[in-house]
């Protein structure tokens, strides 16, 4: 018995490592997004004095009788973009957070129709790393908020058969369920993003 508990204090030991660098990597992640959220509640303010001189402006105008109208639906455009932006930035931090722990979630999927990519550890390997690329241009292309050019990553797997194996684990990735710390519209552009991609390949 104590033999037992001796030979797993090093596996201990080493889970505690894994869980405070983990704990780290989530107390920066979410640090880096408070900072993003508090530049864009300052923007939000600076906005809406901006607003206030300009309608300011448009009535003192109107009352000296001089010609002058502003297009306030370019001002709501830009309102709904700095919402969309924000929902963005937080769905890209949710997948630098999870990206490392779906790939692993990967050996969960029944691949027994791709057999032939995949036949030993080395290929698993190669695939795993193809799927967390795949996510990293996921979390870049939320927070470019523009879709970017798929064609940059170059699977280990080329063929036309094996693009339905990435669109298989991809579509897997996107349908986890799970307990997520970002709101439903910050999921659906994660999902509206991720699609583009699977829809890429």
């Amino acid at each position: 018995m104590l033999d037992t508990i001796t030979k797993g204090i090093p596996g201990l030991f080493n889970s505690l490592g894994n869980f405070f660098t983990k704990d780290a990597e989530i107390n920066t992640l979410k640090g880096k997004l408070s900072d993003k959220e508090t530049i864009i509640e300052d923007q939000k303010k600076e906005k809406e004095k901006l607003i206030s001189r300009i309608k300011y402006l448009q009535e003192t105008l109107d009352n000296a009788s001089i010609p002058f109208e502003v297009d306030f639906t370019i001002i709501e455009n830009m309102s709904r973009y700095s919402e969309s932006y924000k929902h963005c930035q937080a769905a890209a931090a949710w997948v630098d957070l999870k990206k490392h722990d779906w790939v692993k979630q990967i050996r969960n999927v029944k691949l027994d129709d791709y057999k032939e990519y995949l036949n030993s550890e080395s290929k698993l390997k190669s695939f795993e790393e193809d799927i967390l690329h795949y996510l990293e241009l996921l979390a870049d292309s939320l927070r470019a908020t523009m879709f970017l050019d798929i064609s940059a990553i170059k699977p280990s797997i080329n063929s036309n058969s094996s693009k339905l194996l990435y669109k298989k684990v991809l579509t897997y990735i996107r349908n986890i369920e799970e307990v997520q710390d970002i709101s439903p519209v910050q999921v659906a552009k994660l999902k509206e993003y991720l699609d583009a991609i699977i829809g890429n390949l």
